[in-house]
């Protein structure tokens, strides 16, 4: 009976060595199967510097658009001056600037980053053909620069570093709203 355990035991242990060498065969196959040659590797490599270019390229046009379109500077004719759009925050007529000695005809444009003031003889119809969209004639003796107001409550509204409010007529009202939201 002794011999007996011990043939069983040398069985298992045969059995267990087998199965450990079939595993370790079985491991080193499926290893060896999903490792890529240095052919298919330096394949896969050129194949993504080519992407890498391609993406880098379409990055760079798109940044070119995106700086070209959106950032270049429109300018308005009014008289003999051009003038940047952006710059100008506000315009009025000069009898509302002036109102005891001002001359409807004539406009008054601020600007935004300085408290110097521009004159010309225009209407707000020959200016506001000129302007971008993002200008408004919020009543009939003041043009607006949407861009540079910071608060709005009710019918009036406050542009950036000015005091002075704005009143907002009634019937531009709803255009403003619109445009504004």
């Amino acid at each position: 009976m002794p011999f007996m355990i011990d043939d069983v035991f040398l069985l298992l242990a045969a059995v267990l060595l087998a199965g450990l060498l079939v595993y370790t065969v079985i491991s080193g196959i499926s290893i060896v199967q999903n490792t890529k040659s240095r052919k298919k590797l330096r394949q896969e490599n050129a194949d993504l510097l080519a992407e890498n270019h391609e993406l880098r390229t379409k990055l760079a046009q798109w940044e070119g658009q995106s700086k070209s379109t959106p950032m270049s500077p429109v300018f308005v004719k009014f008289g003999a001056m051009l003038i940047q759009a952006d710059r100008i925050s506000y315009i009025v007529s000069q009898s509302f600037d002036m109102p005891t000695g001002g001359d409807s005809r004539v406009k008054v444009i601020h600007y935004a980053d300085t408290e110097k003031t521009d004159s010309v003889y225009e209407t707000f119809d020959g200016m506001m053909s000129q302007l971008p969209d993002y200008f408004m004639l919020v009543n009939k003796n003041q043009l607006v620069n949407l861009h540079e107001i910071s608060k709005v409550d009710g019918c009036t509204l406050y542009l950036r570093k000015v005091r002075m409010p704005f009143t907002i007529s009634d019937s531009k009202l709803s255009d403003f709203l619109s445009r504004f939201h």
